[in-house]
């Protein structure tokens, strides 16, 4: 899922306005470390968290019988591609708008394949999402061990991060979701920091012409950094859909579109979405590129007219259909005043 982590906007602005003469830290880089095998992490169940199996939400009756991709997606490690390849070249859909699979009224899953969210969403949502389990296999850390090995610091069970869903109606009976990021944030450190200015130069070269042509990396050696550093929180964000222009947590420009957009209506009150995206990744230092698909799957339960309660999964997938990673989450979120 490399595409849709990437650094927050603010954060680079921040860094950009108050990167002025004064910089200066400890040196605490921790080198990044790949994992002999597969790697699983989950939420104590001690904490207050959805079971493994189900995720079932707080409150929702247990003899209440629901199957959508989440409960394939959370039943065990790893998850199966659910997309036929193309030749190498996937024909791309860059649409939102809600298309319905041709076989999706033939699947095992419960409920219809819907063509819009229901009309009772349509707004703004916001809350917090908390990350319940992430799993990394070891294929992820061929292409870029430093950035597998930093996506899986940075989403370690029980972080926490902000959402925004917004729920519009470009057309009269058709609400759709649109695009949406959970941004998170860290303790800023001087590795970070010094990887997040030498991500920005690689990106932008031009920025060196607003600090007299001094390299970027060079900024945390000037007097009165260190304290800069420790107030700039690391901000990143696990984005939902596809991105164009982005910058991972390591450098890596992103760009992704959707192949495939399925809404499902499970019952009344509860309705998943799944998204298909076909992914290229570029490290700008090799030159190398990575092809890879992610899925996204979001559900909301309607537990009231103002409190939706939310599960999402995202799963990285390589050129080939193979597991990458995974990470699900979940929350709740009021409806926006």
């Amino acid at each position: 899922m490399t595409t849709k982590f990437f650094l927050s906007m603010l954060m680079v602005n921040t860094i950009i306005l108050m990167s002025l003469p004064s910089i200066a830290a400890d040196n605490d880089q921790v080198p990044a470390t790949k994992p002999s095998e597969a790697s699983t992490s989950q939420a104590k169940p001690s904490e207050s968290k959805p079971a493994t199996s189900t995720m079932t939400p707080p409150g929702k009756p247990k003899t209440t019988t629901l199957y959508g991709r989440i409960e394939e997606i959370v039943s065990g490690p790893g998850a199966k591609l659910p997309y036929v390849l193309k030749a190498l070249k996937p024909k791309f859909d860059t649409s939102l708008s809600g298309k319905i699979s041709a076989a999706g009224a033939k699947t095992r899953y419960s409920g219809l394949v819907v063509s819009s969210f229901p009309g009772e969403f349509k707004g703004v949502w916001q809350g917090t999402l908390t990350i319940f389990a992430s799993e990394y296999a070891q294929g992820r850390y061929v292409f870029d061990a430093k950035e597998a090995s930093k996506e899986k610091q940075l989403t370690a069970p029980g972080t926490q991060g902000q959402v925004s869903f917004e729920f519009s109606e470009p057309n009269p009976g058709n609400v759709l979701l649109q695009p949406t990021q959970i941004t998170f944030t860290a303790p800023m450190d001087q590795a970070k920091w010094q990887d997040t200015l030498t991500q920005l130069q690689s990106a932008s070269p031009e920025l060196k012409g607003l600090f007299g042509g001094a390299d970027l990396s060079q900024l945390s050696q000037m007097p009165g950094m260190a304290a800069l550093i420790a107030s700039v929180p690391y901000m990143y964000a696990l984005h939902l859909g596809a991105i164009q222009n982005g910058m991972g947590v390591t450098g890596n420009t992103l760009n992704s579109e959707i192949v495939k957009n399925e809404i499902r209506k499970l019952s009344s009150s509860v309705i998943e979405q799944q998204l298909v995206i076909a992914e290229q990744v570029r490290n700008p230092q090799s030159g190398k590129i990575r092809i890879d698909y992610s899925e996204n799957v979001i559900r909301f339960y309607k537990q009231s007219d103002k409190q939706l309660y939310v599960q999402a999964a995202c799963i990285g997938y390589n050129q080939q259909g193979v597991f990458q990673d995974k990470i699900v989450l979940y929350g709740t979120v009021q409806r926006a005043q």
